[in-house]
């Protein structure tokens, strides 16, 4: 008997069944409600909670709202990523799907009822010494990326690729249980006339944008930049490609596409792509310069060096001027006078809570006389009520400091 789980997942997981039916699966689905913020990585958590199962169907668009995609692991079972919304996230879903060996549903859900035929290996006979090149580097793909989960459609499979110096090929293929090898031997191959050299790379360029559409996430590649490799190499055009339509010599030489020999204006544009080469145009950016423009980087380069060999010049000592700013006295304040009680705590009469206390008791005075230090001379009779006002209150503070000590 078929049991279901069911969880969700959006900002973090969430368990809604466990062993449930078919039809509780089906009514638990259908009252999750949807709010537009997805946190995909909080999907591996939520595979590692589901018990094991022979199957999991993932429900989402696979769009993340800080546009992550899930790191999973050594999948225990097959995920199957059911598209049903208007505007998904394909790579991000075929990427779960290729990982775990699923399939991505869109509205035929046949193919889950019986077991895929993947591609889950090739190995080659290439020798280490074709494989290695200079330092670390490799010359085709190492071993580990050769393995993957590429489903075999009813169309079959294409396998594409530079040759070099291998003579046998071996693709492993498994579905459900079943595991089977193909081996291919390359050097009985029938031979080919350079005509063939236009439909081998059309046919190569068409698979290869494949490939890299179905499984681009773990190739590391990225799908804009392989498009338009091979339209400029090729002439293969995606359906995401647009139309360049180019008629001027100029137009081939700022899109860097050669222009075809048949073409009208071949000749033109060779002329004009030889005198960009010669270096024609002044001023360009990338553009070889001339003897004149030589000569005056040259002069530039030297009072540069020349500025930069004579010794720096002295450090002139600050002035501390008073008054500077109209209407505050901030560069140079005076002094306040302290009571009887504070001269004799400095020259140590009293103890030493009552002198550090009388000093802080002393500082609002003193920035009060201090901003009346620039004004007229109506100020000095309420200048000389703050030093009074002052003293008096260190004399308070730090006698009620000695007593309360």
């Amino acid at each position: 008997r078929t049991r279901f789980e069911v969880g969700t997942f959006g900002i973090g997981f969430q368990q809604v069944l466990a062993s449930a039916t078919a039809a509780e699966a089906i009514a638990a689905l259908s009252a999750v409600s949807y709010d537009g913020g997805t946190d995909l990585g909080s999907l591996p958590a939520l595979l590692d909670a589901l018990a094991p199962a022979d199957a999991i169907l993932l429900f989402s668009d696979g769009m993340d709202n800080l546009d992550r995609r899930p790191q999973v692991g050594t999948p225990r079972a097959p995920i199957h990523c059911v598209a049903d919304q208007p505007a998904v996230n394909l790579l991000c879903l075929n990427a779960l799907c290729l990982a775990t060996g699923g399939q991505l549903l869109r509205g035929d859900y046949l193919p889950l009822l019986r077991p895929a035929t993947l591609v889950t290996r090739i190995e080659t006979d290439q020798s280490d010494e074709d494989f290695m090149e200079g330092g670390d580097g490799f010359r085709c793909c190492p071993d580990h990326r050769l393995q993957m989960q590429w489903p075999v459609g009813e169309a079959g499979l294409w396998l594409c690729g530079t040759r070099g110096a291998v003579r046998r090929l071996t693709v492993e293929l498994r579905a459900g249980g079943i595991t089977k090898r193909i081996d291919f031997d390359l050097a009985g191959a029938a031979p080919l006339a350079p005509s063939a050299a236009p439909l081998l790379g059309y046919l190569y360029a068409q698979q290869r944008y494949a490939a890299v559409l179905r499984d681009g996430a773990a190739m590391g590649l990225e799908l804009a930049a392989v498009r338009a490799d091979l339209a400029v190499r090729y002439g293969f055009c995606s359906p995401e490609a647009s139309l360049l339509m180019l008629y001027e010599p100029a137009q081939f030489v700022e899109n860097g596409v050669d222009c075809p020999e048949d073409h009208p204006v071949h000749s033109a544009w060779k002329a004009l792509r030889a005198a960009g080469a010669a270096g024609s145009t002044e001023g360009d950016l990338g553009q070889p310069k001339t003897a004149d423009q030589m000569q005056a980087v040259a002069k530039l380069a030297e009072d540069l060096r020349q500025y930069m060999r004579q010794p720096l010049p002295p450090a002139q000592p600050a002035k501390k001027l008073r008054g500077m700013m109209p209407g505050l006295g901030c560069a140079g304040g005076s002094r306040p006078r302290t009571g009887g009680a504070d001269r004799e705590a400095a020259r140590g009469g009293g103890p030493r809570a009552r002198r550090s206390l009388g000093a802080a008791a002393a500082a609002p005075a003193a920035a009060r006389l201090e901003a009346c230090d620039s004004e007229d001379d109506s100020c000095g009779q309420e200048e000389e009520e703050s030093r009074g006002r002052g003293a008096s209150d260190s004399d308070g503070d730090a006698a009620g400091a000695a007593v309360d000590s």
